[in-house]
């Protein structure tokens, strides 16, 4: 069974998103990858991306429970990337309501927007596809 056309063309979007935005964000933003939390959603976005790969090309990488614990995981860095934009620029959003609150608002509207076919194909891989994980690993067959 082949996935539709666009899940390929998310898959190759999402590569090239994340090269340039890993690539390019420390020229914007000096602070970048001086926490742990973004050390931690960079290995989850670089594991989300191996994710959505085994979806779309129908392929076996580890196991259903890891996909599973995976798609959690990501909702989570979600759920904590939506709170420090709007906590931690509560005091840029008191200098110049409009436009910081606006910005904020539209980072978040896009990141959830091309979030959610990757939570979907995350979802569909880690729990629904029997499939591919009904097939026995060609690693343990000798």
């Amino acid at each position: 069974m082949k996935r539709h056309w666009f899940w390929q063309y998310y898959f190759y979007f999402s590569i090239l998103s994340f090269v340039l935005l890993y690539l390019g964000a420390p020229f914007f933003y000096e602070g970048w990858l001086s926490e742990a939390i973004d050390w931690a959603s960079l290995i989850l976005e670089f594991f989300a991306l191996v994710g959505v790969f085994g979806y779309v090309f129908l392929r076996r990488i580890g196991t259903s429970f890891f996909w599973k614990a995976i798609f959690i995981a990501n909702l989570i860095d979600y759920s904590i990337f939506v709170c420090s934009m709007i906590f931690d620029d509560v005091l840029v959003i008191l200098e110049v309501p409009y436009f910081s609150y606006l910005m904020i608002i539209l980072i978040i509207i896009f990141t959830f927007i091309f979030s959610v076919p990757l939570w979907l194909a995350l979802y569909r891989y880690g729990f629904r596809c029997q499939e591919i994980w009904a097939i026995p690993s060609t690693s343990t067959q000798t």
